[in-house]
């Protein structure tokens, strides 16, 4: 088969960037070679604590510890980017790291820091945890953002910000059970207006959407009913049973173009334990269906 002009070209660039990616990978390593030891100092970031990767016969793994903001020990200046420290640890040593090193507190590492920026982000080789910082800056700045940011509406009700997720979460209640209402944010910890417009558009006709989504659900899918996970179970045969099996757990505006998504549980009856997705385009009126 003779590659196309388009596939030569596309080659031709693949093996430009991988050629480029490894002259980067180099600078980054001579760059850490060359580097001096530094105690540096920062907050944890949300969710960056441990990123583990790299697995090599389960005797060495990687780990990832991002803080945001951070200096060198004595400047009075933060960086204006964040910084990953990567270490290679033993697999048993990954839980003393995640009691050691909590996200949202600043701590002392001792580091070598690239001069050379490999992306977007400052690179170090993590050397040794020093211990938890007593900088008032730090200590202010940890409780700043170890803050609950709420928000409440008239309508939807009570919603605390997952900065993890960097959505709000509400509560509503959906044939006798909780069902968490998600709202996404900005960066800055801001609910997008137009979500909030979607899922207040949304809200009155609440019961009839979800009935709507069950029964389309039901009527795609009930010839392809995966084996229950509990063989004494009476087995799933008609739409009727199909959307009883079907547990609302979370409503999400997470779209701007009129999209509400609803989350199903299965209860391991309809596609062996995996969450069923109903998209409503609130514009058209119209459903998808999809398994996550």
């Amino acid at each position: 088969m003779t590659d196309t002009p388009d596939h030569e070209e596309w080659q031709r660039r693949k093996e430009k960037a991988d050629k480029e990616y490894e002259i980067r990978k180099q600078k980054l390593a001579e760059s850490f070679r060359v580097a001096p030891e530094a105690v540096v100092e920062g907050l944890v970031v949300l969710g960056g604590v441990v990123g583990l990767g790299d697995i090599r016969d389960n005797e060495i793994c990687t780990l990832d510890l991002s803080l945001k903001p951070w200096r060198y020990q004595g400047d009075a200046d933060f960086k204006d980017t964040k910084l990953v420290l990567t270490t290679e640890i033993a697999p048993d040593d990954v839980d003393q790291y995640r009691e050691l090193l909590t996200e949202n507190k600043a701590y002392q590492l001792k580091a070598k820091v690239a001069d050379y920026r490999f992306t977007t982000v400052d690179k170090a080789i993590l050397l040794e945890v020093v211990g938890e910082t007593t900088d008032p800056v730090f200590i202010e700045l940890a409780a700043e953002v170890s803050r609950e940011v709420t928000f409440d509406d008239p309508i939807l009700g009570h919603f605390v910000l997952d900065k993890r997720l960097r959505c709000f979460k509400g509560q509503a209640q959906y044939q006798g059970e909780s069902v968490v209402i998600r709202i996404d944010a900005d960066q800055e910890g801001n609910i997008y207006p137009d979500y909030l417009a979607n899922m207040k558009q949304f809200w009155p006709d609440f019961d009839s959407w979800v009935e709507k989504a069950k029964q389309l659900t039901a009527e795609e899918n009930i010839d392809d009913v995966w084996p229950d996970e509990n063989p004494d179970r009476e087995e799933i045969t008609t739409e009727e049973a199909y959307m009883d099996a079907m547990r609302l757990v979370t409503v999400s505006a997470c779209d701007d173009d009129h999209m509400i998504a609803l989350g199903f549980d299965d209860d391991e009856r309809l596609v062996g334990g995996h969450e069923i997705v109903v998209d409503i385009n609130l514009s058209t009126g119209e459903l998808y269906t999809w398994i996550a």
